[in-house]
């Protein structure tokens, strides 16, 4: 199936050089939903200009699924940037599309608007939007049981799993991990079903994740192994399967190896930590949510070992790559540990300069939301 991927990729990445009109049509609707998935977590800043130039030349103006799914896609990217106001405007649009076309809203966009809620520490509401997900994944994955088309019955197996592992999610953050255990090993579960390596590669690395939060080191360096186990087993099946391409693959093993970074750290081996940030550097390279988001850990380990020489270095690459993605998140969090290294350093006008940045972050947010909310108007006037 890999080849599948590529094509799919390289039908995503042509229309920024002036994709055909012919290719935005009816006939195409599964390909440009798939090409739209495929890039949004890997070049957010594309995807959001493929979106809009799907919502301006797809020809169905009437509420039609790929409509929906590019407004879905838009609410996901933006979450992920950190833009809550276009974040909701964008996945309401979506949901009202989906209800005027299949009557409901789909459980997939449950997942997202819950995403949202625990992004702003509403966990009540998370939960809630996280349980509605679930029991509807589970009626349909009911009623595919007994129809024709494995595919959409393992597609709603998957969403179950989502849903178990992002309550498991919420359980971390008030330090329930036996729950969140529980949680994971029954969205593990239900991916032994589907029997998709690269859900189960996530599903071993979110245990060893619980496993390191909760200071179980013992169980991390073998769910790791795992994890990477199932990635390899994605390209040597007799069949490769839908996950296998290489974004994928590098987008497991690097977590595999900065989780196996933090482990290392914390039983103060000092070598094989910087070896697994290292190697999880490399995993990254082209994953740029990702890469920024680790680099900060990498700071923060370089900061505990006294080298904030190379602590530096590493947020400032973080920054840059936070900023061309415009990951507003990421590049808070990475000024944040700039903060308190020069805070420890007595830096006080680096201090000075990154309260000035940050007060331009916040400007900055507020010009990209009515930039392209505006943008969208626009488009629904057409």
């Amino acid at each position: 199936m890999k080849f599948v991927h590529i094509i799919l990729i390289a039908a995503s990445l042509s229309y920024s050089s002036g994709q055909s009109t012919d290719y935005f049509s009816k006939k195409n609707s599964q390909a440009i939903r798939d090409s739209l998935n495929m890039i949004k977590f890997v070049n957010p800043n594309q995807a959001v200009r493929f979106a809009f130039e799907i919502l301006e030349k797809y020809p169905e103006k009437t509420p039609n699924r790929v409509q929906g799914a590019a407004y879905a896609a838009l609410g996901q990217i933006y979450h992920i940037k950190g833009l809550t106001g276009p974040t909701l405007e964008y996945l309401d649009l979506a949901e009202n599309i989906f209800f005027d076309v299949v009557g409901q809203v789909p459980p997939w966009l449950q997942i997202d608007i819950g995403n949202v809620y625990f992004s702003q520490e509403l966990y009540d509401k998370a939960t809630e939007s996280y349980l509605q997900a679930f029991d509807n994944f589970t009626k349909l994955e009911e009623i595919q049981k007994n129809q024709t088309s494995p595919k959409v019955r393992l597609d709603d197996l998957a969403g179950m799993a989502v849903a178990k592992n992002n309550l498991a999610l919420i359980a971390i953050q008030f330090k329930e991990f036996d729950k969140a255990e529980a949680l994971y090993k029954a969205g593990k579960k239900l991916r032994e079903q589907r029997n998709q390596y690269d859900d189960l590669a996530h599903s071993y690395l979110s245990l060893a994740d619980l496993y390191l939060r909760s200071d179980n080191l013992s169980k991390v360096a073998v769910y790791c192994d795992s994890a990477e186990q199932m990635v390899a087993r994605l390209f040597d099946s007799d069949s490769k399967q839908y996950g296998a391409f290489e974004e994928n693959a590098n987008r497991y093993l690097g977590m595999s190896k900065q989780y196996l970074a933090e482990h290392y750290f914390k039983l103060d081996d000092r070598q094989l930590a910087l070896n697994n940030l290292f190697q999880a550097k490399n995993y990254y390279a082209h994953l740029p949510i990702e890469l920024s988001r680790l680099l900060n850990t990498s700071a923060s380990m370089q900061n505990a070992f006294e080298n904030n020489t190379e602590a530096l270095k590493d947020i400032n690459e973080g920054l840059l790559i936070a900023e061309k993605q415009g990951l507003n998140r990421e590049r808070k969090l990475l000024l944040k540990t700039k903060k308190d290294i020069l805070s420890q350093i007595g830096d006080q006008s680096g201090i000075e300069k990154i309260n000035e940045v940050l007060l331009l972050i916040n400007q900055e947010e507020v010009a990209a939301q009515n930039r392209d909310l505006l943008i969208n108007m626009e488009l629904r006037n057409q």
